[in-house]
C-alpha cells in the first residue's frame, strides 16, 4: 500500500489494486489513489508545481519555454537539456529549477531531486514549493519522517499546497492516525476540490478507522462525480462487504476487475469474515470463470477447505448467515 499512493495523492501520491495480494493468507487491500505523480499525466508542467517568479531573463525563458514543450511531448532528455541550457543563462532561474527537479522524480532518480530541492531550500528557507518538492522526493525514495518534516514545512509557508496536505494524509495512514489522514484529506479536497482521487483516499481513510458507512458515501461521492479508477470500485465493495451488503459488494468488484477477480475478492471477504463455505463457493465461480485464473483462487479455495477440515474437526461447523450471492 506504501507506493500506491497513488492516488492520490495522490499523486498522494500513490497506484491502484484491483484484486488480492499473494500468497495463502492473501487478503483484499483498501488502496489510495496516486496523488504523487512529478508531472501531471506525464505530458505537461503542472503551473501551480513551481513557484511563479518573474525575470528579465529572456535567453533563459525562451530555453524554458522550449523545455516545456518537450515536457507535454513526454520527451524528458531534450527537455532536461533546455533546462540545463536555461540555468546557464540564470543559474538561479528558481522556476526552472523546480522543473527540472521535478523531471528527475517524474523519473525515479529520487536522490537527484532530492539533492535538488535541498539545495533550493538552504537558497531560499521561505520557499513552500521547494519544501513541497524535497517532501514528494523524499516520499517516493522511502524517507517517509524527513518527507512529513518537509511537508510540513511546506504547508507552514503556504497553507494553500493541496499535494502537500494530501501527502501528508497519506503519511498518517502509514502511520495509522487516520483521524489526522481525514483531516489533511479534507484540507486537501477544500483547495482542489476536482481532484477525485482525493475523495477516494479519504473513503480509504475512514474504510481505515472503521468508519464503513463514511467511507461509502465518499467513495459513491467520487463515482457520482466520474472517478472510474478500478481503486474506488474495489474500495467500494470492500466497505459494502464489511455492512453485510454482499450483493452490491460484488457488483462493485465487477466493475473493478474482471468476473474471476470479482468472485475472488468476494470470497476472500466472506473467508475473512468467517464464512468459508460460502468463500469456497466463490472461489470455485472465480475458477469457473476462467480456469486459467492466476492460481490465487485455488490457492484460497485450499485455505477455505481447511477451514471447514478444522471446523469439523472440532465440530463447530454453524450455518453461514444470509444466501450466498455467489451462486
Amino acid at each position: 500500500m506504501k507506493r500506491m499512493l497513488a492516488v492520490i495523492l495522490l499523486g498522494l501520491m500513490a497506484p491502484s489494486m484491483a484484486g488480492c495480494g499473494s500468497g495463502a493468507t492473501s487478503s483484499v487491500k483498501s488502496t489510495v489513489s496516486s496523488v504523487d505523480t512529478s508531472t501531471e499525466s506525464k505530458k505537461t508542467t503542472d503551473e501551480a508545481e513551481v513557484p511563479s517568479i518573474a525575470r528579465d531573463t529572456p535567453a533563459a525563458d525562451e530555453y524554458e519555454q522550449l523545455g516545456d514543450t518537450y515536457v507535454r511531448q513526454g520527451n524528458w532528455t531534450l527537455a532536461l537539456l533546455q533546462y540545463d541550457r536555461a540555468l546557464k543563462s540564470a543559474p538561479r532561474h528558481a522556476r526552472v529549477q523546480h522543473k527540472k527537479y521535478l523531471l528527475f522524480l517524474a523519473n525515479g532518480l529520487h536522490a537527484d531531486a532530492v539533492a535538488g530541492f535541498r539545495s533550493l531550500v538552504r537558497d531560499e528557507p521561505h520557499d513552500s514549493h521547494a519544501w513541497e518538492g524535497l517532501g514528494r522526493s523524499l516520499f517516493q525514495g522511502g524517507q517517509e519522517v524527513k518527507a512529513e518534516e518537509a511537508l510540513r514545512q511546506a504547508v507552514q509557508e503556504n497553507a494553500r499546497l493541496w499535494r502537500a496536505h494530501a501527502l501528508l494524509g497519506v503519511l498518517y495512514d502509514l502511520r495509522q492516525e487516520h483521524g489526522q489522514a481525514v483531516s489533511a484529506y479534507r484540507t486537501a479536497l477544500e483547495l482542489k476540490p476536482d481532484r477525485l482521487e482525493l475523495r477516494n483516499n479519504l473513503g480509504h481513510a475512514y474504510y481505515l478507522m472503521g468508519d464503513y458507512r463514511q467511507a461509502i458515501e465518499e467513495f459513491e461521492s467520487a463515482k457520482k462525480r466520474g472517478y472510474s479508477e478500478a481503486a474506488i470500485h474495489n474500495n467500494l465493495g470492500l466497505a459494502l462487504a464489511k455492512t453485510g451488503a454482499y450483493r452490491d459488494a460484488l457488483a462493485a468488484f465487477r466493475l473493478g476487475g474482471t468476473e474471476p477477480q470479482a468472485f475472488n475478492n468476494l470470497g476472500t471477504v466472506y473467508l475473512e469474515a468467517g464464512q468459508a463455505a460460502h468463500a469456497m463457493v466463490c472461489f470455485q465461480k472465480a475458477i469457473d470463470a476462467n480456469p486459467k485464473f492466476d492460481q490465487r483462487a485455488n490457492e484460497q479455495l485450499a485455505v477455505a477447505q481447511s477451514v471447514l477440515r478444522q471446523e469439523r474437526t472440532r465440530r463447530t461447523l454453524r450455518q453461514e448467515q444470509g444466501a450466498n450471492v455467489c451462486l
